[in-house]
């Protein structure tokens, strides 16, 4: 096999995407449960999210997540031209915006569980989102719609010349409607649940401290998060 530096980021690229794509596909199964209930959901999540959760498994997610990160910048700088197909341009320009949109959410869940010490719970992600900083909301709804088309846009072309993908095709486009939507819907359900329970002002205050989310841990947060984004700017512009 000739592994020349071409082939090799693309081996890359392709294998660094199926791993987050399925993380994400872990992620937006479990959201899809806040359509039955929040317990349900976080059962569903905790299920889920635990191999990712382990050594091994947080290794290969952030591994996977720098390698797709690092191919798409490597692969810009070494074009000689920027003449790109339509499809192209959309899946680029798409993967480029994923990191600004979920900068805020990683780091007020993920990073903030490992460095602050806070606990994410549907509950209180949701009360931050819908209630404390309801841009938020918005910027996550962005978020999932942005990270799926970019994944779907890229296994399409992936399996376009597959000779067995013309039959299937129907069922890989029901699949890449049906998930983000069902997700998307429990996460509105979920949200109008807190909108609702948020009226105790018991609920907010006690669900805040089960997180242990303070004043200095969100603005912490904000700092970290700032920083990040800085980052991804300074790279891609």
């Amino acid at each position: 096999m000739n592994w020349n530096p071409r082939t090799l980021r693309s081996r890359l690229r392709l294998t660094s995407a199926l791993v987050l794509l399925t993380f994400v596909i872990c992620h937006l199964t479990a959201h899809s449960l806040l359509l039955i209930s929040f317990e349900r959901a976080e059962a569903t999540r905790n299920i889920l999210m635990y191999p990712w959760r382990t050594g091994i498994g947080t290794a290969l997610l952030l591994s996977a997540a720098l390698v797709h990160y690092a191919n798409a910048l490597v692969s810009i700088y070494l074009r000689r031209s920027l003449r790109l197909s339509r499809w192209e341009w959309g899946q680029l320009s798409l993967g480029l915006c994923i990191p600004a949109l979920l900068v805020f959410h990683v780091v007020s869940t993920r990073i903030a569980e490992s460095v602050l010490d806070v606990n994410s719970y549907y509950s209180t992600v949701l009360i931050v989102q819908w209630l404390m900083v309801p841009w938020l909301g918005v910027v996550q709804v962005l978020a999932v719609l942005t990270v799926w088309t970019h994944a779907s846009i890229g296994i399409h072309f992936w399996w376009r010349t597959k000779p067995w993908y013309p039959a299937w095709r129907p069922y890989f486009f029901g699949f890449c409607l049906l998930l983000p939507t069902l997700a998307l819907a429990g996460y509105v359900t979920a949200g109008n649940e807190v909108l609702r329970e948020a009226k105790n002002p018991d609920y907010v205050k006690l669900a805040l401290e089960d997180s242990n989310l303070t004043d200095q841990t969100e603005a912490e947060i904000g700092r970290i998060a700032r920083i990040g984004l800085s980052i991804h700017l300074a790279l891609v512009l």
